[in-house]
């Protein structure tokens, strides 16, 4: 696959002044739009953006232009300006004035909708505008070097549920369908397979989630009975541990204590490495049903370098943060075009059973945590199957503070996604099944204090 030159992570703008309903502002609005060649252009360092912005310097505020379109400019260029400020200084980044004679700066992305122009170059450390330079601001996110490490043909699953990486490049994956554990090295090469422990009930039944450990050991998750297993790096069974209620998703902190995403009074329940009950936390949002309950109380878990707990919800478009002691920092909204509709549970009785069926839209379909403390979640607010038989090409940054960094524009549709070091690895577990390993380049925002 070729390589992606350019996937932008661009930031939201200021709104426009009330002014702009004027036809005179539209109308500047409009040659904005059509006449600056930006959206989509890509300059790959120092040298090319000052082009770029030279070029657009020249368009705004060059001779023969109207008095009209220097203010609309001088206009931009102020909002611009405060929006730049207010934005950063919640990240803590370092100010300084200078002269300067650029009006916009541009490097390829042109936001649509109010027109002002945040753009980020992939060798340059520095956006600069009119009178202010933004020191030590990060170059432009992007993925490049594409690699497919299982493809279509080289693989051995039939529905790879999830997956982890561990320090080294090495990927382990588990197939829901056939209840197995995968082991690849770096470049894809299979290492070992388990289908379940040496004691008592040999098989795995229902593989419900994996993790990997800061001591690169295996946790797998039975949904159906609950139960937790340990393994080595090598595949070594070291422990089972049953938990107390239904668990869906599981994940390990530095401490190697397992946080369970519960279904019981807590959203988490909090074990020790050997199994034993420690505490639970987490506030569970509340339904009329418990189906609905169950349901919209589960998510996905990723835990931070400071052992903060991240929960991404499947309905509402929500994350909350917790502090490894359980107490919330923050919940953060994703954003969508428009808001998703309420979730539509209901159950009925045909013959002996129950049928329940699941209405809603799903928020997010992954989530992790890079070792800066940001935060990557694939989001997809598409109806429920839709979004898991289709997937999702968008993957939300967040700031450890829970500031939205922008967005992520992937090459294709996937289901799961983990970030280790440098590279975004993500897995499309419906046909065509692959698992692809992204190069992240240039910079990703603001770092974890």
């Amino acid at each position: 696959m070729p390589s992606c030159a350019a996937l932008p992570l661009c930031f939201g703008a200021a709104p426009f002044h009330k002014n702009e309903r004027n036809s005179h502002w539209t109308r500047e609005r409009r040659f904005l739009r059509t006449t600056l060649p930006v959206r989509g252009a890509v300059s790959k360092d120092a040298t090319g953006m000052s082009k770029m912005a030279t070029h657009v310097s020249k368009e705004l505020t060059g001779p023969g232009h109207s008095t009209s379109r220097s203010r609309f400019a001088q206009f931009a260029h102020t909002q611009y300006v405060r929006h730049a400020e207010r934005r950063l200084r919640e990240f803590g980044t370092e100010f300084a004035q200078v002269s300067g004679s650029m009006p916009i700066g541009a490097n390829g992305m042109m936001n649509i909708r109010d027109y002002l122009i945040i753009i980020f170059s992939a060798g340059l450390a520095a956006l600069s505008v009119t009178g202010v330079t933004v020191r030590g601001m990060p170059s432009q996110l992007r993925l490049a070097k594409s690699q497919i490490i299982l493809g279509t043909n080289s693989h051995p699953f039939s529905f790879p549920e999830t997956f982890a990486v561990d320090r080294a490049g090495n990927i382990y994956v588990a197939d829901a369908d056939r209840a197995t554990i995968f082991k690849f090295d770096a470049r894809g090469k299979l290492l070992w397979k388990l289908a379940g422990v040496p004691s008592g009930e040999n098989r795995f039944r229902g593989i419900a989630d994996l993790t990997v450990d800061a001591q690169d050991r295996v946790w797998v998750l039975e949904g159906f009975r609950s139960v937790v297993h340990a393994f080595t790096p090598s595949g070594r069974h070291l422990r089972s541990i049953h938990l107390r209620h239904i668990v869906r998703r599981i994940a390990v902190n530095r401490r190697g204590e397992i946080i369970a995403n519960s279904s019981g009074p807590h959203l988490f329940d909090v074990y020790s490495p050997g199994g034993r009950y420690l505490r639970s936390f987490g506030r569970r949002r509340e339904y009329a049903s418990r189906e609905a309950d169950y349901e919209l109380n589960t998510g996905h878990l990723a835990i931070g370098p400071n052992d903060e707990v991240y929960f991404s919800f499947f309905y509402p478009p929500r994350i909350r943060a917790y502090q490894g002691d359980g107490l919330l920092q923050w919940e953060t909204a994703i954003s969508f075009d428009r808001p998703l509709p309420e979730p539509r549970i209901s159950q009925t009785r045909q013959g002996g059973n129950i049928a329940i069926s699941f209405n809603y839209h799903l928020a997010s379909l992954d989530l992790d945590v890079d070792e800066a403390g940001r935060i990557y979640c694939l989001v997809a607010g598409r109806p429920r199957v839709i979004a898991l038989t289709q997937g999702s090409d968008r993957v939300d940054i967040f700031s450890p503070g829970g500031e939205r960094l922008g967005s992520l524009r992937l090459p294709a549709r996937f289901h799961r996604l983990a970030v280790r070091q440098d590279y975004l690895y993500l897995l499309a577990n419906r046909k065509p099944i692959r698992l692809e390993r992204f190069s992240l380049t240039g910079g990703m925002g603001p770092t974890a204090p």
